[in-house]
């Protein structure tokens, strides 16, 4: 009688193996779409967002900076595939790219982004009045405020897409120096009538705390919202003061 019970649990231990199997295998072949990042771009420096589309809705997400030329982004949402995703990517000296890309089967999709050149932009600009840099170790970072990507993405309600461009040390005069990716190539992605500008904060160098969010003392380079206007060139010094309330 012990024989046939034997079987069975081999049979059922069997049955698992083959379970777990399968069940690692369809993970492996989940759907993804792969950009290749060709050689002129600097992809330890690459910088994007996304927004896939299914029968879960809508939902979007940044690219990940990569550790090798290939960007690799899943497009299985709440155990659903999505069926179209809206992306753009760039990098420093090179024009952003965006992708409408149909996702037609299982298999995953394939991409390339190569760099079409544009000059990098440096910002140098000075803090005002003085009060506002006596906080020790004090340093100001810069996020792209990617507005126009709300329309190009058709949400009509949209928590706008925010890029980190990277921070800098200020001197004792309240000075800082930092080079930006180059925007003002195309007016699709520098149009500041949607949203679209450099936000400038002032942060705590240690715990990365806000201090104060900065805005151009000059109206000409201050777009609605307090932000920078995106520009082929900036004035020396160009003069920042605390954001004023709206």
């Amino acid at each position: 009688m012990s024989r046939p019970i034997r079987r069975v649990r081999c049979l059922a231990f069997f049955s698992l193996i083959l379970l777990v199997g399968s069940l690692a295998r369809a993970g492996a072949q989940l759907p993804k779409v792969s950009i290749t990042l060709m050689p002129d771009v600097p992809y330890g420096k690459v910088f994007g967002h996304y927004a896939l589309y299914g029968s879960f809705g809508a939902y979007s997400g940044f690219v990940r900076e990569p550790s090798s030329r290939t960007l690799q982004i899943p497009i299985v949402v709440e155990g659903k595939p999505a069926t179209q995703i809206k992306m753009f990517i760039g990098a420093p000296g090179c024009k952003i790219a965006t992708f409408d890309i149909p996702i037609r089967n299982l298999l995953g999709t394939r991409e390339s982004f190569s760099c079409s050149p544009v000059p990098t932009v440096v910002l140098v600009g000075q803090i005002r009045p003085a009060s506002l840099i006596r906080h020790e170790g004090a340093t100001v970072s810069v996020d792209y405020m990617a507005g126009w990507a709300c329309a190009f993405y058709g949400f009509g309600d949209c928590m706008v897409p925010q890029i980190s461009f990277g921070s800098a040390k200020l001197n004792a005069e309240g000075v800082f120096e930092i080079e930006l990716p180059g925007l003002s190539a195309d007016s699709s992605v520098s149009d500041s009538d949607n949203g679209t500008g450099l936000q400038v904060i002032l942060r705590d160098a240690k715990t990365h705390n806000i201090l104060a969010f900065l805005e151009p003392e000059s109206d000409a380079l201050r777009t609605a919202s307090g932000n920078v206007r995106i520009s082929t060139i900036y004035p020396q010094n160009m003069v920042f003061i605390a954001r004023r309330k709206r």
